[in-house]
């Protein structure tokens, strides 16, 4: 688990989560009831094999951060519905069904029932538009960065920003959809 911006608190406070969840990492941002980004961090899932070991995985960073929060909203990222020239459809299925079992975990957990929101839809109402040629990903991290300026962003041993800022920074509109 890595998170920045990580608060310690004696009093519970009362936030909205936001998620991105692939099966290789699965980024999240909690936000205070007034809009104020909380913590944002990202799970790498990368080494674990089995889709069970990687909700046993998850399931303890909820716990960690479920000392300190109470979820009162929960936004994550909706599977794909279609294929693209990288997913099959053994690939749709797989995070389908993780994020369905994360989905229920958190609401097992919590008793708040998510709202799975549209990526595009999502990035369409808190930065507006982004043209279809344009590389929606970069765009997102670079409004994310310029709205958040206290975040590290992580970078690799060359200086370049790791491939889980793009996670942290989908966590972020997701979970700025419920403010939006």
């Amino acid at each position: 688990m890595t998170s920045y911006l990580n608060l310690k608190t004696k009093k519970k406070i009362n936030v909205i989560l936001g998620l991105d969840i692939s099966t290789s990492t699965i980024g999240f941002s909690f936000f205070s009831v007034s809009g104020k980004l909380l913590v944002i961090g990202y799970l790498e899932l990368t080494k674990i094999k089995t889709l069970y070991k990687k909700i046993t995985e998850f399931k303890k960073l909820i716990n960690y951060y479920l000392d300190q929060f109470n979820i009162i909203n929960l936004y994550i990222e909706a599977p794909l519905l279609r294929f693209s020239k990288f997913s099959s459809a053994n690939t749709l299925n797989r995070l389908a069904f993780f994020n369905g079992a994360i989905s229920y975990l958190i609401f097992d957990l919590t008793k708040v029932e998510p709202n799975h929101i549209n990526a595009t839809s999502a990035r369409s109402r808190v930065v507006g538009r982004i043209p279809r040629k344009s590389i929606a990903k970069e765009k997102i991290f670079n409004y994310v960065k310029e709205k958040e300026k206290g975040i590290y962003w992580p970078t690799n041993s060359k200086g370049n920003f790791i491939k889980q800022c793009y996670d942290m920074a989908d966590s972020y509109i997701i979970g700025a959809y419920y403010f939006a």
